[in-house]
């Protein structure tokens, strides 16, 4: 999966200043948009699957989300048909 432009989005999130690439993790930018959630900041993204991806979803296999570190901050995953991504060329559903 990769983080893709979508409309609305607000900046740019890079890697942490003492970030390291391994050949486990890469930490490559990440397309926000800042949002409240009810009085709480969010960041939202958004993720686009490759066409692997998605058949294999369609077949059952489940969906992973990797947390790094040792306490787990509040997330939430959701389908976002409602947002429309800008590279379109790139991304074949």
């Amino acid at each position: 999966m990769d983080s893709a432009e979508f409309h609305g989005w607000t900046r740019r999130l890079g890697p942490p200043t003492d970030w390291t690439d391994s050949d486990d993790i890469e930490c490559a930018c990440l397309f926000i948009r800042d949002r409240m959630f009810g009085d709480q900041p969010t960041m939202q993204s958004i993720w686009v699957m490759t066409p692997d991806e998605r058949q294999a979803i369609a077949r059952g296999a489940n969906i992973s989300l990797l947390v790094l570190g040792h306490v787990h901050p509040p997330v939430a995953i959701e389908v976002a048909e409602d947002i429309k991504i800008l590279d379109t060329d790139r991304i074949k559903p």
